[in-house]
């Protein structure tokens, strides 16, 4: 029997999409989600983080575990919210987030965006990791 490894984390946390709806038209295809989170520290299991259904970018989990940044495509707006399911608070718009990074020198948690989906040029501003 193989030895597990020591190395793993003492806690997970994962964010995934659930499907809810899909909408197909001549010029484009789109889908609604529901984004659901585990979270294996609390005991509460598998639950809805973000209810409102809508055509959303990648949700990125910041560094410290203790948000998420969530893009919405159609209104090109940036929100953020806390893991304990408390309400969204809109960060930034117009702008899609492609990255989160924590500064090691000062603890900043900072997003990267693009403005504009067609344009690759990024800028990134700092959040409160509170």
């Amino acid at each position: 029997m193989a030895q597990q490894s020591r190395n793993l984390p003492a806690a997970i946390r994962g964010l995934y999409g659930s499907l809810t709806s899909k909408t197909r038209t001549p010029s484009q295809s789109e889908a609604s989600f529901n984004w659901l989170g585990y979270d294996s520290r609390d005991g509460k299991g598998e639950r809805i983080i973000w209810g409102d259904r809508a055509n959303y970018y990648r949700p990125l989990i910041t560094p410290d575990g203790q948000q998420i940044v969530i893009s919405d495509r159609q209104t090109r707006k940036i929100y953020v919210i806390k893991w304990d399911e408390s309400r969204p608070r809109l960060l930034k718009e117009p702008g899609c987030a492609t990255e989160v990074w924590q500064d090691p020198n000062t603890g900043k948690i900072w997003v990267y965006y693009q403005e504009n989906p067609n344009d690759f040029h990024e800028a990134g501003f700092a959040i409160s990791n509170r």
